[in-house]
């Protein structure tokens, strides 16, 4: 009998050894799978996270490209691209929380959209008009420095000209003049145009969408504290939508 016990004892043990043997491998795996799908959730997170960089809405009317591609009314508008208007072409980039351009005839830009800012690389300068929301910076480089006129809407800009030696401030409702410019700074609330058409002040500025009046009416509303000038800003009827001056 005893005998029996002691047999049945090796086997139970033979048995239960085995199973360690041929699972603790299998255990490991399904460990190290675990662990490591961990990690790569995380780094297709950061990559996807990466490929939606901010963005705009295009609106277009006449030869308008997005990277060198005709772009119609809806396009998306990616942070690194290049925007460019034709003869005939008129946009309108509505960045959301970031603000508006507006672009009209043979203009092309550079747009990047860093966080908290907006960089503009003015390419070609026909005329740009930006928006600026209140909590947000501006910039704008104009790549082949211009002699054009700065028009201010709303708020205030700085300048540099003369390869960037001198400096000077575009006031509310003020225009200026200046040679060889080549950087243009808002510090947030603030409409401004850049011509380098030099068109007659009063006819710089009717916004080409129903988003641009949209930041005209609340960058006055924004302003409504402070002295009031009469307005040089003409105002479109309400059916306007994207026709050129």
């Amino acid at each position: 009998m005893e005998s029996v016990i002691r047999t049945r004892m090796r086997v139970a043990s033979v048995l239960v050894m085995t199973l360690i043997v041929g699972l603790g491998p299998m255990a490991r795996s399904i460990a190290e799978s675990g662990n490591d799908d961990r990690p790569r959730h995380v780094a297709v997170s950061a990559a996807e996270k990466a490929d939606y960089s901010e963005s705009g809405v295009l609106t277009a009317s006449g030869n308008v490209t997005v990277n060198d591609n005709s772009a119609p009314t809806g396009t998306t508008v990616l942070s690194g691209s290049a925007v460019a208007t034709g003869g005939d072409g008129i946009a309108s980039i509505d960045l959301g929380r970031k603000g508006l351009i507006e672009m009209k005839v043979d203009t092309r830009i550079l747009l990047t959209l860093p966080p908290e800012l907006i960089d503009v690389e003015l390419e070609n300068c026909g005329i740009l008009t930006q928006s600026v929301p209140d909590d947000l910076s501006a910039h704008v480089k104009v790549v082949h420095p211009h002699t054009l006129r700065i028009y201010v809407t709303v708020g205030a800009v700085q300048v540099r000209f003369k390869e960037r030696k001198e400096v000077t401030t575009v006031s509310q409702f003020e225009e200026k003049t200046l040679d060889d410019v080549t950087d243009i700074n808002a510090m947030g609330n603030a409409v401004f145009t850049v011509d380098c058409n030099r068109r007659p002040a009063g006819l710089w500025w009717v916004p080409t969408s129903l988003a641009g009046l949209a930041a005209l009416a609340a960058g006055i509303t924004l302003t409504r504290d402070k002295p009031k000038s009469p307005n040089p800003v003409p105002t479109p009827p309400p059916s306007t939508a994207l026709s050129p001056q």
